[in-house]
């Protein structure tokens, strides 16, 4: 049963995956506050949400900063739902992950993704992809819950990477990111890194 739950918050299908992504959207609008504030701090205007379920955070950025926006998700059930939207019309919703963007280089000025680094195939290949479509100067955001909150939530997320903040640093500076800032929510509940595409 747990294993199904899992399943559903790394690829959300069907009612199921509805569910689940609402359930996301009341743990994770911390997280969600986070991102949305520090992105009314840029005049980044090309902006790509990396797995943006829902859409849920989309909408939000939608009425709090102007800019053109993209999105990138691996489930066709939550594509299919937000490109029936009307708050989302025209904007350019597409099937993929992390590792293999569908999307030209440079062409983003802030990525962002929230809660989904605990999926990737690989960290060094994703910050790859998202440095390869950031432009020069870019910022790359990532929102996370702590190694130490999930391994104590083991029960409820047991297909969740745990992984430690300086793991995600570590292949974001490898693969050509320099940290600005590192935002906590809670005692080491979660964070949000700021980085900055050299």
């Amino acid at each position: 049963m747990l294993n199904t739950i899992g399943k559903q918050f790394a690829h959300p299908n069907g009612i199921c995956g509805r569910l689940a992504t609402k359930v996301m959207n009341l743990m994770n609008h911390k997280m969600y506050d986070m991102v949305l504030m520090h992105l009314q701090t840029t005049e980044a205007r090309t902006i790509l949400d990396v797995g943006f379920g829902n859409a849920q955070v989309l909408k939000k950025a939608l009425c709090l900063h102007s800019g053109t926006y993209y999105g990138v998700e691996i489930s066709e059930t939550m594509i299919k739902k937000a490109r029936q939207d009307k708050a989302l019309q025209g904007m350019e919703l597409v099937y993929g992950k992390v590792e293999e963007l569908p999307f030209q280089d440079e062409m983003f000025a802030y990525q962002y993704s929230i809660n989904t680094i605990y999926f990737w195939e690989s960290l060094d290949q994703g910050f790859q992809e998202l440095y390869r479509c950031g432009k020069p100067d870019s910022i790359c955001v990532i929102a996370f819950y702590s190694a130490s909150w999930l391994k104590r939530k083991r029960r409820l997320f047991p297909m969740f990477h745990c992984y430690e903040k300086e793991t995600i640093l570590q292949s974001m500076e490898s693969n050509g990111f320099t940290k600005e800032s590192l935002l906590t929510m809670g005692k080491d509940k979660g964070y949000c890194l700021i980085a900055r595409r050299k």
